[in-house]
């Protein structure tokens, strides 16, 4: 929990969907490890796993991955809209994609699609960094629905869809960010 009165990420608990439960901190750990290791039997050699974190997950994430078998390809930080002002530390302002796949990087069936909207090399050719800004990615805000701290944007997802999978390919999405 983030407030000492046990609000958590002070959501309107009359907005929260049916059969919704936050994972204890405590319990992230196993948690994580638990569906990342269900993940990594589901996927096909060269399948790829890309989770969408807060950044003082995303060390939980890949260690649960690698320990599962998975490879780390890439993270990717991407930024984020998130106005709060702070006085103790910096405000944490992207999330963290971490990209894992079952099997070498080098697997032939390993897809990755450089994000065509990002900037370009000299040449021209594809740049692709792994510092996505913030205007790429869109926003979480989403007008008449409930909004909680974690919510994605859409933009957000369907970057990271294309840029890790193939067009018709099956993909898999465990956890939505909210509703996204």
């Amino acid at each position: 929990r983030h407030y000492a009165d046990g609000h958590g990420y002070r959501r309107d608990h009359t907005n929260i969907v049916g059969g919704y439960v936050d994972v204890n901190p405590a319990d992230y750990a196993d948690f994580t490890a638990a569906w990342i290791t269900a993940a990594a039997r589901a996927l096909r050699p060269g399948g790829q796993l890309a989770v969408i974190t807060g950044p003082q997950r995303s060390g939980v994430v890949q260690c649960a991955a690698e320990t599962a078998g998975l490879t780390w390809v890439c993270k990717i930080a991407a930024g984020r809209v998130f106005p709060v002002r702070t006085v103790r530390q910096p405000s944490v302002s992207h999330w963290d994609i971490s990209v894992l796949c079952r099997g070498a990087r080098t697997n032939p069936h390993r897809v990755f699609n450089p994000p065509e909207d990002l900037p370009k090399a000299r040449s021209g050719d594809p740049y692709p960094l792994d510092w996505w800004p913030a205007e790429y990615n869109g926003r979480a805000d989403r007008p008449g629905l409930a909004r909680y701290d974690n919510a994605l944007p859409d933009k957000l997802v369907r970057r990271v869809v294309w840029c890790f999978s193939d067009p018709m390919g099956h993909v898999a999405v465990p956890f939505l960010g909210a509703g996204t």
